[in-house]
């Protein structure tokens, strides 16, 4: 996974090859360098192993990641919930709860041709994903 210094850098660093290939800056010339300082005071990732939280909830979920070539970022982790109930204080499905997708909408770049001049250009778009799943009180309409 990034850290976020590390997804800094690199939207950064895309920023600049996008400027640079749809002309908003001359190839190989970058306008204006801006220093990168740290916080060294920062706290650190965890040196020791931390579980993982999608086995650590009542509602448990799983990663499914999905690569495509042409989008930025190339890889995108998705959740899909393991139960349709959640876990009780004894590791036992409760079907009287009912496990739910957590919901994001994220941001991508699209690499796209363009038909006329054959030149690549980047657009804008966005996705919802689920990050997890959490436990709910499954909502009851009673008929009269």
């Amino acid at each position: 996974m990034f850290s976020a210094t590390k997804l800094v850098i690199c939207m950064s660093i895309l920023a600049a090859v996008i400027m640079e290939e749809t002309g908003a800056m001359p190839h190989g010339h970058l306008e204006k360098s801006v220093p990168l300082y740290l916080d060294s005071v920062a706290p650190s990732a965890p040196t020791q192993s931390v579980r993982p939280l999608s086995n650590h909830s009542i509602s448990p979920w799983t990663s499914n990641i999905t690569y495509e070539m042409d989008r930025v970022p190339h890889f995108i982790t998705e959740a899909r919930c393991s139960l349709q109930g959640c876990l009780n204080s004894h590791g036992i499905e409760d079907r009287s709860l009912k496990s739910e997708p957590i919901w994001f909408q994220t941001l991508f770049l699209r690499r796209v041709k363009n038909p006329t001049d054959k030149k690549y250009h980047y657009r804008l778009e966005s996705k919802l994903i689920t990050v997890g799943c959490t436990c709910v009180r499954p909502s009851i309409v009673y008929q009269q």
